[in-house]
C-alpha cells in the first residue's frame, strides 16, 4: 500500500516523496494525507497511518533499498545454481519476500 500511496503522490506532485533531501520533512504530512485518502477510498477510513511508516517511505526518497535487492538477488543466485547442477529442489510457482518480517511464501499460480 505504501508503494502505492507513493505512486499516488508522484502522480498528484510530479515527483516521489522525498526525492530531494530538502523536502523530505514537507513530504511526510503530503504522503499521509494520501495514505489516509486512499484508506478512505477503500472502505478503511477509521485505520490510522502510522507515522514511522510514512517518515521511512519519504527518507526512501524512491530508491530501492540496497538490503533487499541483495536479499532477491541472492535468492535469485541460489535457484540458478540449483538448475545449473540440478541438485536440490527449486521453488516451484511465485516467492513473495516480506522484508519486514524477514519471511518468504511460495504460491503456485
Amino acid at each position: 500500500m505504501a508503494w502505492y500511496c507513493a505512486s499516488r503522490f508522484c502522480q498528484t506532485h510530479g515527483r516521489y516523496p522525498g526525492v530531494y533531501d530538502n523536502n523530505v520533512e514537507d513530504d511526510v504530512p503530503l504522503l499521509k494525507s494520501a495514505a489516509q485518502q486512499l484508506l478512505s477510498e477503500l472502505g478503511a477510513g477509521g485505520a490510522q497511518v502510522q507515522d514511522d511508516y510514512v517518515a521511512e517511505m519519504c527518507r526512501l526518497g524512491a530508491a530501492e533499498l540496497h538490503v533487499v535487492a541483495a536479499v532477491m538477488g541472492g535468492m535469485a543466485a541460489q535457484e540458478a545454481i540449483k538448475l545449473m547442477t540440478q541438485q536440490f529442489v527449486p521453488f516451484n510457482g511465485s516467492l513473495v519476500y516480506n522484508a519486514m518480517a524477514s519471511t518468504t511464501s511460495t504460491f503456485l499460480l
